[in-house]
């Protein structure tokens, strides 16, 4: 038998991670995934943000103009108290082109790269215009889109069925009481329509993280947050669900959905909607739209344990080439 030098340096890069090199359809692990500053913002877009309604209950982030009000809260508690501690490097809103505030409120630091407009009765932190920007936001989207390319990759290991009609089931890879593994699910755009309203996410225990691989261009009627006839399982497991839009240019939100949405490549756009979780989109333009879960302090992400994962998948596709 011939062991070649990749599959040697691939065999120690693994093992003195802790971990075994043989290959498993489940591995679990707590080595975070790496999403630069995307993980200190509920709200982390390339390009610009719109909404006249609703709330963040968080930080937002925009690489281009910012437009919101004219009932609008970023990470407020009310009475201009934070939900989350900001400074120049963290800001509550950082805006890389203009911000135009018609009304509402933002608690905490704001960072505007170009001009500002702002309506009477608004009220926000302290502002800084100019200057040493926070965040690299060309730098942050190649480190996403690499993320989801190497998520799309990964070989589900949960199944998908469908038992009646409106009917999804999720049968992850099994329990073993410990938390922290991984399931992934291979799913199309056409999953995800109003023609869905009963979900159930089996086979996982708590503190497990899930990734719906979504393929398809066009996600234009986004509508999972219908959960009529449904338990409360992908509800509990918001914090730990992915959806990866891997293939996404366009995604259009329907009523509310449960998990953090991957979707370097895509307009986000909604009439009336809700997120539990985080976006990372290439746009995100709407009118009564909130984002009701804050990014945990200091900021870390809650789907851990995908590094070993993405090793793995790197690993085989080395050992393919041999």
């Amino acid at each position: 038998m011939t062991i070649s030098k990749k599959t040697i340096t691939s065999a120690l890069f693994l093992s003195a991670l802790g971990m075994s090199t043989a290959l498993s359809p489940q591995i679990a692990s707590a080595v975070p995934i790496n999403l630069g500053d995307a993980a200190d913002y509920n709200v982390f877009v390339r390009n610009g943000f719109s909404a006249t309604t609703g709330s963040i209950r968080g930080r937002l982030a925009a690489g281009g103009d910012v437009s919101i009000g004219p009932g609008y809260s970023v990470n407020s508690q009310g009475g201009g108290t934070p939900i989350l501690q900001t400074d120049s490097r963290r800001p509550a809103v950082a805006v890389g082109g203009n911000l135009n505030f018609k009304g509402g409120d933002i608690a905490g630091d704001v960072y505007v790269a170009g001009r500002i407009t702002r309506s009477s009765g608004t009220s926000m932190g302290n502002l800084q215009r100019g200057g040493t920007p926070p965040i690299d936001f060309g730098k942050n989207f190649d480190r996403l889109n690499k993320l989801s390319k190497d998520l799309s990759e990964l070989k589900a290991n949960g199944t998908v069925n469908r038992p009646g009609s409106g009917q999804l089931r999720f049968q992850g890879s099994g329990k073993n009481g410990k938390g922290g593994d991984t399931h992934v699910f291979s799913l199309k755009a056409a999953d995800l329509s109003t023609a869905y309203t009963d979900f159930l996410l089996n086979g996982i225990d708590p503190g497990d993280k899930v990734i719906f691989n979504v393929s398809g261009k066009n996600i234009n009627n986004l509508s999972w947050g219908n959960f009529a006839g449904s338990d409360a399982s992908i509800r509990r497991a918001a914090n730990h669900i992915v959806y990866n839009f891997f293939e996404a240019t366009k995604i259009t939100l329907r009523n509310r959905l449960f998990g953090n949405i991957l979707a370097p490549k895509a307009d986000v756009s909604s009439d009336t909607s809700g997120l539990d979780g985080r976006l990372m989109a290439k746009s995100f333009a709407g009118k009564n739209a909130s984002f009701a879960v804050a990014v945990s302090e200091p900021g870390s992400f809650a789907l851990m344990g995908l590094g070993i994962i993405l090793l793995a998948g790197w690993r085989r596709r080395e050992l393919d080439k041999q």
